[in-house]
């Protein structure tokens, strides 16, 4: 699930009691928040370390919970459920202690029919109610852990005249990047860079300046100190026994888990802005600790783009759209949502930087399907001239367009390429009913511009030649 900023509008008014002329510094492995605050409730938090005037000191966890807040209003439904469910299944057990009780008197058929009737109704009600609460308690676990780790309230233990800060471990507050691509017309998109930011730390933050960098907060620097470069007598060494040893790796920051949460007051409009590169701020955020992650869109450009459909059947016989332009802002995720004004094209692309430009992998080329199989060969296909061997070999590709509409493809192939003097490889031919258009490029690379009109199908042959010392056995 993603909220868009743009949807959720200014409807949030943050609970929480958390007070304003505050800043919240995101790093990749961990938070700051610098904030005063107006009474002595914080929230729902755990490895949490808390400081005023630069003294860290514990945080109190207390059972009460104000029910004027966010979290203390779920949390309190919570319980509530868990304490019905407990009642019904108690109920349960003494409806069957009841039902074990011996009977005394005279056997009455017409009581015990009726009796059985009424405690087979209240135990069908008791167990329908009993699956009721306990999907809803399972609902609201899930709900509720989503959005912190722990389960107990915490307060300050003391009055901070100035501000307090809270660092948050890694994990609970993250961001990302991410980008969409709309198609204005053919040769033009309009680019925005978004940042999601997700906030499961279990306190809701309100952030007159955040700040996001795509570094950690502290580096670790090696201490470094001067040796000499020394030149000595060869003398061979004797090899060293390596043992394996295990190590305990470091947790490392990733790509923050995109998030779903971020509401923006009445009284002040979220402005984000690109302060350089792999550098963010956010101005005015209100950050629940909703476990669901919102997309604040930072900067926007139009750019010309130029999409050709592309094929590597020697790889992949699926064709794609692949769209190239030039960015105006360093790309910092290749994760992107393509779309036209209307339908989405793609909401799971990939991109990426190549040769001077960014490219977009849009979207599968359905319609165009393309099969390749090698030309069989026979021993008259391989000739010996002198101490050479010359042997003929290549491939067939079919290309259709299932399409009603024409479709112009770059077919990208390939033949062997030597890694050897004594062996040389030459393209013979590339080769179709109909005259095609196509380059060798190095590397023995072919490239084939392909113009298919709706429902046509061609198909291509390409043939090579390798040549090579007879004596030599050949793989490829």
């Amino acid at each position: 699930m993603r909220l868009s900023l743009k949807k959720i509008g200014a409807g949030f008014l943050c609970a929480s009691a958390l007070g304003h002329a505050s800043d919240l510094n995101v790093y990749q492995d961990t938070a700051v928040y610098t904030f005063i605050p107006q009474n002595g409730y914080l929230g729902f938090a755990e490895g949490v370390k808390a400081s005023c005037k630069g003294d860290e000191f514990l945080l109190k966890k207390q059972q009460a919970c104000p029910d004027t807040e966010r979290l203390c209003q779920e949390f309190l439904a919570h319980q509530k459920t868990k304490q019905a469910l407990v009642l019904t299944s108690e109920k349960l057990k003494m409806l069957d202690k009841l039902i074990s009780f011996p009977k005394s008197g005279v056997f009455d058929p017409q009581s015990w029919i009726e009796g059985a009737k009424m405690i087979g109704e209240e135990s069908a009600g008791l167990l329908l109610e009993q699956e009721k609460l306990k999907t809803a308690f399972a609902m609201e676990e899930e709900a509720f852990s989503g959005q912190t780790q722990s389960a107990n309230p915490l307060y300050l233990p003391k009055e901070c005249e100035e501000e307090i800060k809270l660092t948050f471990p890694h994990g609970q507050i993250n961001f990302s990047n991410f980008y969409e691509a709309e198609f204005l017309d053919e040769n033009h998109i309009e680019v925005t860079q978004y940042l999601s930011i997700l906030n499961r730390s279990g306190i809701d933050i309100k952030a007159d300046r955040a700040m996001f960098y795509y570094r950690p907060a502290h580096r670790y620097i090696n201490p470094i100190h001067f040796t000499p470069w020394i030149v000595s007598k060869y003398a061979p060494q004797v090899p060293k026994e390596h043992r394996a040893v295990m190590t305990k790796m470091a947790p490392m920051a990733n790509d923050a888990m995109v998030s779903e949460a971020m509401m923006a007051d009445e009284s002040a409009s979220i402005e984000a802005s690109y302060e350089d590169a792999r550098t963010y701020k956010v101005k005015n955020l209100s950050l629940p600790s909703l476990g669901a992650a919102v997309d604040v869109p930072v900067v926007s450009w139009t750019a010309s783009v130029e999409c050709k459909i592309h094929v590597y059947p020697y790889a992949g016989t699926m064709p794609y759209t692949l769209c190239t332009f030039e960015p105006a802002y360093q790309i910092d995720s290749n994760r992107w949502k393509i779309k036209s004004k209307e339908e989405i094209i793609n909401d799971n692309a990939a991109g990426e930087y190549y040769e001077g430009a960014y490219r977009l992998y849009a979207k599968a080329e359905e319609d165009i399907q393309i099969l390749r199989k090698p030309i069989v060969q026979n021993e008259k296909n391989t000739g010996f001239f002198g101490n050479i061997a010359r042997k003929k070999d290549g491939f067939i590709l079919g290309i259709t367009n299932k399409s009603d509409k024409p479709k112009t493809l770059i077919v990208t192939e390939r033949i062997p390429v030597s890694s050897a003097e004594e062996i040389k490889v030459k393209l013979l031919s590339v080769s179709s009913s109909e005259k095609i258009e196509y380059k060798e490029l190095k590397e023995g690379r072919i490239e084939i511009k392909l113009d298919l009109k709706a429902n046509e199908s061609k198909m291509i042959e390409v043939l090579f030649e390798i040549s090579y010392d007879k004596e030599l056995k050949i793989d490829y």
